[in-house]
């Protein structure tokens, strides 16, 4: 009953109906041989306890394009889960360099344990405390920790919203502020306040297209999941 409250939840949120499965089910009967890393690492992931979404897939499907398509040399992620197993795949292939941070230290030792990371791995996942600070004129939730070094890629998935059992929606993941320099690409895994203070305060700085998944509108086979902000 859980999992069914969360799913009505969502398409509430975001205005998401039967076309969001349909669109999802054609996409991958289209991209067989592609999906297959991506059905592998959710797979795991289901046996774990995690992955309740049927969106899990497209979206692994969708990170795998991104990467091809920029080609990063280094990544950072807030949030980690199955999208590290993505990046892993791709750091390893490419001989780049990856830090995923999370603030459950437990899902960030299962993620470290599903990657199997080796002592030649340049793979770091990091378990760092979440902080709030909700007398911003935006509240701003992030990890408090250090990060040193630059990335030409940062996905934005964490910390987790919920403070005192309550999502607070209009708040932003901020921690892509600290680094040194802003990354060449983001991608907002659906975090809406997010994506839009992006937009709006960095849009001198990023061309953007904001995820189809807030539109409220029927979505198609190859709809854009991630809300993504490319250097000018």
């Amino acid at each position: 009953m859980k999992v069914i409250n969360k799913v009505i939840e969502r398409i509430r949120t975001y205005g998401i109906d039967k076309s969001y499965v349909e669109a999802h089910q054609k996409h991958s009967l289209d991209h067989q041989e592609e999906y297959k890393l991506v059905d592998d690492i959710v797979s795991k992931f289901r046996a774990t306890g995690g992955l309740k979404f049927e969106h899990q897939a497209y979206k692994l499907w969708c990170l795998f394009k991104l990467l091809q398509k920029h080609q990063p040399n280094s990544i950072i992620e807030f949030g980690s889960g199955s999208s590290s197993l993505i990046f892993s795949d791709y750091v390893r292939k490419n001989d780049c360099k990856f830090l995923s941070i999370d603030e459950d230290e437990k899902w960030a030792l299962n993620t470290t344990k599903l990657i199997g990371i080796k002592e030649s791995d340049n793979i770091e996942i990091k378990q760092a405390d979440k902080v709030v600070y909700p007398n911003l004129s935006t509240i701003e939730i992030k990890y408090d920790t250090p990060i040193t070094g630059n990335y030409d890629l940062a996905l934005i998935d964490g910390p987790s919203l919920h403070v005192a059992n309550t999502k607070l929606k209009e708040a932003i993941n901020s921690n892509f502020r600290n680094l040194s320099e802003l990354p060449k690409v983001i991608l907002v895994d659906v975090r809406k306040a997010t994506a839009e203070y992006i937009a709006k305060n960095y849009s001198d700085i990023y061309d953007y297209k904001l995820s189809d998944i807030f539109t409220r509108e029927k979505v198609k086979p190859g709809y854009q999941y991630f809300s993504v902000f490319v250097k000018k």
